[in-house]
């Protein structure tokens, strides 16, 4: 138990240097290098990861409806609503110019978290590389850093939903729950599974800054919920009692979530451990004085791992009395508030250095995935970890490649007709004139290019009735 605590104790302060604005000055460097390594990653990501067909499926079915109609069409879970909105003011032109330009609203987003866990890290002048190495040994965590779905426009909410109280606790920790009950309510509206997020923030809020604090932005948050699901509110009941995943074990869902949430799954459950142990062993000393003494971080750590742990807790506890277990992803925005939590909470000193250690195994065998994916084309490895149809299929590739190449058709499997559509008007500069779906199923990632139609199975096939062009795709 010493060596513990001597692990959590800080260093000794150096002596106050009389001129420390240079010093303030490469701190603040270090962090804002850091943040641009990790943006220009995300758009790089962003560029080479073929387009999927849920970002394809949400632009066509919804993204040209307007926004009243938007929100008010809940006929699939595949309507991210605030979200869709937002990828609505994407002009057609540019989707026309380059298709991948999709992804713009959710590169954006995916930014704004890394921002908003290097940001906690900056302000408690600790290393931002432990969120970042947990991220990065991550595959669902990254992909949905840029793919163009709601679930880290979730998360980027959640986290300033859980920092709203914390920032405005000494001014009015009562408009401080107001506004971020409000703010709860929109990261709430794109996936409704997030509703299991909000009883932890309520509980922490409760914990924290007392009954009417909580009660404010419990109120505050219902009502404006109430408001925004008003329009569908028949449709999400109705989808509720759909199988929209197969029914499935919950220690299978376990596996298929730390399998997705991490590479070195046990290396960051251990981290999290350490988090929690080395925070109470930090604290001990003042357990009468309440949650509201803690410090600003203290407090966004309670808050943050109050918000991941409900979700996982209600999931659990519902899936006991029936309730069907969301896909994977679902999990995304809890997930992040969790390395929220343990960017805030984590104390600084030598402890830390042991966590961001534990995870360099990680970063280095994501770095290798995502390096090799780029590089090969094969992003088959990447979406076996985090959702079997996601990153996955050729037909964007070959899309891509179609640039040098003039052909009179394309015919694409089934699971890729969404995609097709979406890159269709971009390839008429290809001499592309048609665009079909084959009515064959597919089972392989195989494609082919030729004049004549392969044998089956194909997943995509490109072809002119006069000239052979050769096999192009793998």
């Amino acid at each position: 138990m010493r060596s513990l605590r001597a692990l959590v104790r800080p260093p000794a302060s150096p002596v106050p240097d009389a001129s420390p604005q240079p010093q303030q000055r490469s701190i603040r460097w270090h962090y804002l290098a850091l943040f641009a390594l990790a943006a220009a990653a995300i758009v790089v990501l962003a560029y080479e990861a073929p387009l999927t067909y849920d970002e394809a499926y949400n632009r066509l079915v919804y993204g040209n409806l307007g926004v009243t109609k938007i929100l008010e069409t809940y006929n699939a879970p595949n309507n991210h609503l605030p979200f869709t909105v937002l990828q609505s003011w994407i002009p057609n032109r540019l989707l026309r110019w380059d298709p991948w330009t999709i992804r713009i609203v959710g590169v954006a987003f995916g930014i704004a978290m890394v921002a908003e866990l290097i940001g906690v890290a900056a302000a408690r002048r600790s290393t931002p590389l432990l969120g970042l190495f947990i991220v990065a040994g991550s595959p669902i965590l990254v992909t949905y850093l840029f793919v163009a779905r709601g679930y880290t426009f979730s998360a980027v909410l959640f986290g300033v939903a859980a920092a709203l109280p914390v920032l405005l606790a000494r001014r009015d920790p009562v408009l401080g729950a107001c506004l971020g009950g409000a703010v709860l309510a929109f990261a709430t509206w794109p996936v409704p599974t997030n509703g299991f997020i909000a009883p932890g923030w309520i509980v922490a809020v409760l914990a924290i800054w007392g009954f009417r604090a909580a009660i404010v932005g419990t109120a505050v948050y219902a009502t404006a919920l109430t408001i925004m699901f008003a329009p569908v509110a028949s449709q999400v009941r109705a989808q509720s009692k759909v199988h929209w995943n197969t029914p499935q074990r919950w220690w299978t869902w376990v596996g298929d979530l730390l399998a997705a949430s991490s590479l070195l799954s046990v290396c960051l459950i251990f981290v999290g451990v350490l988090a929690i142990a080395a925070f109470v062993l930090q604290h001990r000393a003042r357990p009468a004085a309440g949650f509201h003494a803690l410090g600003a971080s203290a407090q966004l750590a309670v808050i943050a791992f109050a918000m991941s742990g409900s979700w996982f807790v209600l999931i659990g506890a519902g899936h006991v009395f029936g309730l069907e277990l969301p896909f994977v992803r679902s999990a995304v925005p809890a997930l992040w508030v969790g390395v929220l939590a343990v960017v805030a909470g984590f104390p600084k000193g030598r402890l830390e250095v042991v966590a961001v250690a534990l995870l360099v195994p990680g970063l280095i065998l994501g770095g290798l995935m995502w390096t090799r994916a780029i590089s090969d084309g094969d992003w088959a490895r990447v979406s076996q970890t985090s959702r079997n149809d996601v990153l996955d299929g050729t037909t964007p590739a070959t899309i891509r490649n179609l640039s040098s190449i003039h052909a009179d058709r394309l015919v694409c499997s089934g699971y890729d007709s969404y995609v097709c559509d979406l890159v269709a008007p971009s390839l008429v500069s290809s001499g592309v004139t048609s665009v079909g779906v084959a009515n064959e199923p597919v089972s392989t990632m195989g494609c082919a290019i030729g004049s004549h139609k392969p044998a089956q199975p194909f997943q995509v096939l490109v072809y002119r009735q006069s000239k052979q062009l050769g096999v192009l795709c793998h």
